[in-house]
């Protein structure tokens, strides 16, 4: 018995459909299944994503658990595709960051703007940032969260991340401070602090 073709392509073997009432028939093959998927997405793809919405609306719990065993299953690709996802997005992640650590949304055009108001460059030293790749840029607190600071468009400034990490919970002004007695601890001569001679 010969291998029934594909009734799109009619070139190559199809594969069969494993349950409903045309269990058994043939069907596309693969190439030609995955490219009536994709046109379906590029042609319809507002309907696309409602179904997908009431899949998971259907049941958000199974759907977590798939992406969760997915995603442990796979931890490289994993990485490698929320790599790319932040690349394309920085101020989506940013904003989505902040809401997962803080529970304020502040919406990406917002982040945008503030960025685009510093035009690219940290708050606290002037380079210019990156927002792609390594080491990427952060957002930070003027007046930190653990001093009554609000997570609010003007509470926050972008920096670059050795400057958010080294301000930790200081404020503006101490972080500010503390910079200018190390650059005047080190234009007194470190080594003849440092020697007991």
């Amino acid at each position: 018995m010969t291998a029934r073709l594909s009734s799109r392509c009619k070139e190559r073997p199809a594969g069969r459909y494993k349950s409903g009432k045309h269990a058994g028939e043939p069907t596309y093959c693969r190439e030609c299944r995955n490219e009536k998927a994709r046109n379906r997405c590029l042609n319809d793809g507002e309907r696309m994503r409602e179904l997908a919405r009431r899949r998971y609306a259907s049941n958000p719990e199974k759907h977590r658990d798939e992406h969760r065993r997915w995603r442990n299953a796979n931890p490289e690709k994993f990485a490698k595709i929320n790599q790319r996802w932040r690349d394309h997005h920085p101020f989506v992640y940013a904003a989505i960051s902040l809401e997962h650590n803080s529970g304020t949304w502040i919406p990406p055009l917002s982040l945008w703007g503030l960025f685009k108001r510093q035009r690219g460059r940290c708050a606290m030293t002037g380079r210019a940032l990156n927002l792609r790749g390594h080491p990427r840029a952060s957002l930070d607190h003027r007046v930190p969260r653990s001093r009554s600071g609000e997570t609010t468009p003007e509470n926050l400034q972008w920096v670059s991340r050795q400057v958010n990490v080294s301000k930790n919970a200081l404020s503006v002004d101490e972080f500010v401070g503390l910079c200018a007695e190390v650059v005047q601890h080190h234009s007194q001569g470190v080594l003849s602090v440092a020697s007991p001679c």
